[in-house]
């Protein structure tokens, strides 16, 4: 049922273009004139044929007989929306955005989050100097705390007692872990363009990683920078004793060997990462899936293995004074 006033435009009405346009020039605008309309006028009106008078007749019956048409006097208001959820006074400085977001941000005059709460991605963009990019972390973040504040956590509502809520407070801690997603971390962040991508090159860390709608995606920040830490980490700590005991047979000071390894470590990671930082960037956007994964794992494992063999014939030298012995 369609509900119309006098003074709705004939644009609401199911009318062919031809006779929508006959209607126009004729100065026939809204409901009310075509239902007035001398039904022995209509053939006068240039460019009106008989099967369009037919139409219109047939419609103006409809809706004086209610097929399909209610005519009313006035039509309700729609309601007002509601006013936006008004987030916390927490500075801007303090969100975890990246120092140009906070920039753009202070330069419009938002000091808090409370001042954004009726920010749309829209509003963002109409910024000086506001990228799409830096637009999208910062809705990242709005959204975050939008849900946060609807939807209190434990700390905010009265304990149950139910054997649930230490389940649930591992997978808020675990969520809270992912979401450093957003958050830039690298150095020194220099702007490169390659095959038509832009990203910030790194010696060290991760910056965001968006899709094509503007989403931070899982692959770059402060989260993927730690997770990679502490798998790599891992991996090292797993691995230093297997290469002095077995691989170089090696009885020199543990100490000494410790802090060499460890410093091979991170020298051999900035290199890996200033490497790897491209293929996150471009190789994603011209690869499938399964070469890209491939990729990476040649890179982070591959080439830091090659190194570090070399590297512990230099760390693990009795090993190899011993075989020489031999």
């Amino acid at each position: 049922m369609l509900y119309l006033t006098r003074e709705d435009s004939i644009e609401l009405l199911p009318l062919s273009i031809r006779v929508y346009n006959c209607l126009r020039r004729a100065n026939i605008a809204t409901v009310g004139q075509l239902l007035d309309y001398p039904a022995d006028k209509w053939l006068d009106i240039r460019n009106m044929g008989t099967k369009s008078v037919d139409e219109v007749l047939d419609l103006a019956a409809r809706i004086r007989a209610g097929d399909g048409f209610q005519m009313v006097a006035s039509k309700p208001k729609p309601p007002e929306p509601p006013p936006p959820l008004r987030l916390p006074d927490i500075p801007v400085q303090e969100l975890g955005l990246s120092v140009r977001a906070v920039n753009c941000l202070e330069s419009m005059g938002a000091r808090t989050a409370a001042d954004l709460s009726g920010a749309t991605l829209e509003s963002l963009l109409a910024v000086e100097n506001m990228g799409r990019k830096t637009a999208a972390q910062i809705m990242e973040k709005l959204d975050a705390l939008r849900r946060e504040s609807a939807f209190p956590g434990p700390e905010k509502a009265a304990p149950s007692g139910e054997t649930g809520e230490p389940l649930y407070a591992v997978a808020k801690s675990l969520a809270a872990f992912t979401s450093l997603s957003h958050i830039d971390f690298g150095w020194p962040g220099i702007p490169v363009s390659l095959f038509g991508v832009n990203f910030d090159w790194n010696i060290f860390g991760y910056a965001v990683k968006y899709n094509d709608a503007g989403q931070v995606i899982v692959g770059g920040g402060l989260g993927y920078f730690i997770a990679y830490m502490i798998a790599m980490g891992i991996g090292e700590i797993i691995n230093f004793p297997i290469q002095k005991n077995f691989v170089f047979r090696s009885k020199g000071n543990l100490g000494k060997q410790i802090v060499w390894y460890v410093i091979a470590f991170i020298i051999i990671n900035c290199i890996v990462n200033s490497i790897n930082c491209v293929w996150v960037a471009v190789a994603g956007l011209f690869v499938p899936d399964f070469v890209y994964n491939i990729g990476t794992t040649v890179l982070n494992g591959g080439i830091s293995m090659i190194i570090f063999f070399f590297v512990n014939k230099i760390i693990f030298p009795e090993g190899e004074a011993n075989k020489k012995a031999a």
